[in-house]
């Protein structure tokens, strides 16, 4: 398996900008805990940021974007050992805040999941669960600069700071030309 099959820095001029106006987007209420939300409206409440929208058009995703979440980490928190199932197979992840000491783990798994079923905003999502001892690490990255995830390879997070960590998680439809990024 290819690092880049799943995880790929991805360069995003004015990111300090983009990083600015989608805090101010973010409801303060879902900072105190670890939580995937998909805010209601999201995908044209965040496109609505002109420089997010402007680097996604330049880059020719801006009309592979399925849905938009905003994934929150407490500090010393972490997400459960999962992947994801839906028509998504990657997802455009930008840090907001808090990423410094953060990482994305990502594993090989000998066994089956579980499907979990969460409900947001009156919306099913359904994620493949597994168990820590399931899983084998295969590759460890820090958050803290924008990357492109591949959803579809066993995965989680871990915050290993004290600070609250926020990304921006851009789900992109299979039809997107990666290349392009």
């Amino acid at each position: 398996m290819n690092v880049t099959d799943f995880y790929r820095e991805i360069y995003i001029p004015e990111l300090n900008d983009i990083q600015q106006e989608v805090l101010k987007l973010v409801p303060e209420k879902l900072l105190s805990y670890t939580n995937l939300t998909y805010i209601e409206n999201s995908k044209d409440v965040f496109l609505s940021i002109t420089k997010l929208s402007d680097f996604l058009k330049s880059k020719k995703i801006y009309d592979s974007v399925g849905s938009i979440a905003v994934n929150i980490t407490t500090g010393q928190g972490s997400g459960n050992f999962h992947k994801d199932s839906g028509p998504f197979k990657h997802s455009l992840n930008i840090p907001i805040i808090g990423c410094d000491d953060t990482y994305i783990n990502f594993f090989e798994v000998d066994n089956e999941h579980t499907v979990v079923n969460v409900d947001d905003q009156g919306k099913t999502h359904r994620f493949f669960r597994y168990t820590e001892d399931q899983c084998k690490l295969i590759y460890e990255a820090e958050t803290s600069k924008p990357y492109l995830l591949g959803v579809k390879t066993p995965h989680r997070v871990i915050n290993k700071s004290d600070q609250t960590r926020v990304m921006l998680l851009i789900r992109l439809f299979p039809r997107v030309n990666l290349e392009e990024l």
